[in-house]
């Protein structure tokens, strides 16, 4: 079992001191300055580099702070330890020289946003299981500087999850919908709530269950004169033998330009156009309801404070045809007011791993360029005795911008580090965490963050990521590998055919055992190749149709081509699953 050893330096009394003060670094100088407030109970901690001693503080109403260290520490780490991480841009670690003195003076900046009222909310659980209980963990976060009070969640449960149960008092609002008061909200932090329930055994094994996360007040802060005031928000449900898509501005002015939004039916591109509208405007689009995996995705207007595109998807209408798309592509928007968590039900799983979210395409996991990543590692502990503390290191790949780094909601309370080596660190101490033998459920953990790919990493680029967790003084487990290729124009445009209309087809597209091939012309030549560019096999066409054996290939993302006698050379895309 697992063995805890809690190391206590005898002081003798003995104890010299570092104070200070947490401050808004309003200037973005990282040194305080006159008109620079306070921040009260901002946590830090302190470790001794000499005697390993560690002691921790809360400033108080002023942002002031003392921490006390034995004398014979003249090297001090000391860490911030923030509620939230976002705009960190002084880093969050120190080393303080003590150099014999009885006490030090070092201040702490902390980065919040001044001009505008931004709340920011994220959510996430642990897995779900059907016919099992499970919970999502949501937080709301000020991140100015000023109290925001009446702040609420309202969160939107998957129509599978029963029997909603919340540690903070909830108003239903019906469709499985719920507002959850969080109070006020002093700067610089945040609360939390949990939501217990049960998924239901209707669910098929595998689905894709999507929650969403509101946080208000929610008004959109004007960061650009040349912006419009149009806020484009999307919706997508299942009515009868349809998929119903809405895109709405729900903003204060017109849109001045026109936008591009797509509509993917699994990976297939089903439409693609233009849209404007005027303030409370709508385009509505429907699709049939045929099992597929339905995704709309549009851009915000010009210089919108966030950007970025926004998209929705809608799985198993009218039957699930194929599970596991909707990780697939991004679903997380920009904007800090909503959040959005899509998990698959599971069977069977493995209890310390890492996920990514979008997951990427195909077996290759292909993922555009300066797409951001979430990543969530999830630990259990399988020992047979109480886990006290559990630590997580994640030393992340070049091609990824550990500046960026920011974690979000997790199962227990943790501190966070940035460490030389690109390494991010996650502490869960006293985390008091049962052996799955004793409290199979109270036995989960997990932490979920986000970073950003370094700019324009180049077409081909893997990305590779895993974890190491620590249970007290045990060996780590090595989670699995967590990876993505960089590519581009992935999406299938769908049944490919030559330009002059003669007709050449290929389909169905995506396909799983086969392809058909379809040419006008009494013989031809297909070459197909993988996405490293390796030539796979070449086969003679006949006139009609041709049967493509897809048995023997990998999941994932192929290119063809096809030539013939008085036949220009013609390419596409073909997708296996």
């Amino acid at each position: 079992g697992y063995q805890y050893k809690q190391f206590i330096y005898k002081t003798n009394g003995l104890l010299t001191g570092i104070e200070g003060k947490v401050f808004a670094d309003t200037l973005n100088n990282c040194s305080l300055d006159v008109s620079e407030p306070g921040l009260p109970n901002w946590k830090l901690k302190g470790v001794g580099l000499i005697t390993g001693y560690v002691a921790y503080c809360t400033t108080d109403n002023l942002g002031n702070y003392v921490l006390q260290m034995p004398t014979q520490d003249s090297i001090i780490e000391l860490s911030l330890l923030p509620t939230i991480n976002l705009y960190q841009g002084c880093g969050l670690v120190d080393t303080v020289f003590l150099h014999g003195a009885a006490s030090v003076v070092h201040n702490v900046p902390a980065n919040l946003n001044l001009d505008c009222r931004i709340l920011s909310v994220e959510l996430s659980t642990i897995r779900l299981r059907r016919c099992f209980k499970s919970a999502y963990q949501v937080v709301g976060c000020n991140l100015n500087l000023q109290e925001v009070p009446n702040a609420r969640v309202e969160i939107q449960l998957d129509p599978y999850f029963l029997q909603p149960a919340f540690s903070l008092p909830a108003v239903d609002l019906g469709g499985n919908k719920w507002s959850v008061a969080l109070g006020n909200l002093p700067a610089g932090t945040c609360k939390d709530f949990q939501v217990n329930f049960d998924v239901s055994c209707d669910a098929v094994l595998g689905q894709t269950h999507c929650t969403e996360a509101h946080i208000f007040p929610d008004t959109v802060c004007r960061t650009s004169l040349e912006w419009s005031g149009a806020n484009v928000a999307l919706r997508a449900w299942c009515a009868g033998d349809s998929v119903h898509m809405e895109i709405k501005n729900n903003g204060s002015g017109d849109m001045d330009v026109e936008n591009d939004f797509v509509v993917v039916e699994d990976i297939i591109m089903y439409e693609q156009d233009k849209f404007q509208l005027q303030s409370g405007g709508v385009k509505a689009i429907v699709v049939p309801g045929n099992g597929a995996t339905w995704r709309l995705q549009a851009d915000q207007p010009p210089f919108h404070p966030y950007g970025g595109p926004e998209a929705v998807v809608v799985e198993g209408c009218g039957g699930v045809n194929q599970t596991g798309l909707v990780r697939m592509l991004p679903l997380e928007n920009p904007n800090p007011f909503v959040a959005i968590d899509c998990e698959q039900n599971t069977g069977s799983f493995d209890p310390n791993d890492i996920q990514a979210m979008p997951e990427g395409v195909g077996a290759s996991h292909l993922l555009e360029p300066n797409i951001p990543i979430e990543y969530k590692i999830r630990f259990q502990n399988t020992g047979t005795d109480t886990a006290f503390n559990v630590v997580i290191l994640d030393t992340l790949p070049a091609s990824l911008d550990i500046s960026t780094a920011r974690p979000q909601v997790s199962s227990h309370a943790y501190y966070f580090e940035k460490l030389p080596g690109n390494v991010l660190k996650f502490t869960f101490e006293n985390i008091l965490l049962p052996d799955s033998a004793s409290n199979q459920l109270g036995s989960n953990g997990y932490i979920k963050y986000y970073v950003a790919q370094v700019a324009n990493n180049p077409v081909g680029t893997h990305i590779e990521n895993r974890a190491a967790i620590y249970f007290d003084f045990n060996k780590p487990v090595i989670t699995n590998t967590a990876f993505h290729r960089i590519g581009k124009h992935f999406i299938v445009s769908g049944i490919q055919s030559v330009p002059n209309g003669s007709a050449i087809e290929v389909f169905p597209n995506p396909g799983s055992a086969a392809w058909n091939v379809v040419i006008p012309i009494d013989q031809a030549i297909m070459r197909l190749e993988n996405v490293q560019g390796q030539v796979l096999f070449t086969k003679a066409l006949n006139k009609g149709l041709n049967v493509i054996s897809a048995i023997d290939l990998s999941p994932g993302l192929y290119w063809f081509q096809i030539s013939g006698p008085g036949l220009s050379t013609q390419s596409g895309k073909l997708v296996k699953y």
